[in-house]
């Protein structure tokens, strides 16, 4: 599963891999059927990289960010949106629960970006509970 979402003025792709990917190659495959990115571990026996398609569009720039389980604080805070709130009379800073802000419920806000990232993901129909390689569009 592939999704695009737009969060302040820059593209993200998060395309669906197993929680085993690792070491993915920052080098896209491009081939009539498609942009596609490697990642180890390898399939045996032919030891050959596996890889998962994430696009149908021409070869664009992409930066591959991380994956959602591997993300680090820092990641996700230049991922998510910062923001401030009043929450029982008293102003919260944090980072924007996207899940109330999409289905309309009072604004609401994590203290944690990785919390944020979890409730954008939500927000974009994305099952939490999956490994997603998070990739920029330059």
């Amino acid at each position: 599963m592939e999704k695009e979402i737009k969060i302040k003025d820059k593209t993200y792709f998060f395309v669906e891999v197993p929680f085993d990917a690792h070491s993915f190659r920052e080098k896209l495959i491009m081939d009539g059927a498609g942009l596609y990115v490697s990642y180890e571990p390898r399939i045996e026996p032919y030891s050959a990289l596996q890889s998962v398609k994430i696009s149908k569009d021409n070869k664009e720039n992409y930066k591959i960010i991380s994956t959602t389980k591997d993300i680090t604080k820092k990641q996700a805070e230049n991922i998510v949106e910062e923001c401030c709130c009043s929450i029982n009379d008293r102003v919260v800073y944090g980072f924007i629960d996207y899940w109330k802000k999409i289905n309309n419920y009072q604004a609401g806000a994590y203290f944690l970006a990785k919390e944020s990232l979890k409730s954008l993901i939500q927000a974009n129909e994305l099952d939490i509970e999956k490994n997603y390689l998070i990739l920029l569009k330059n």
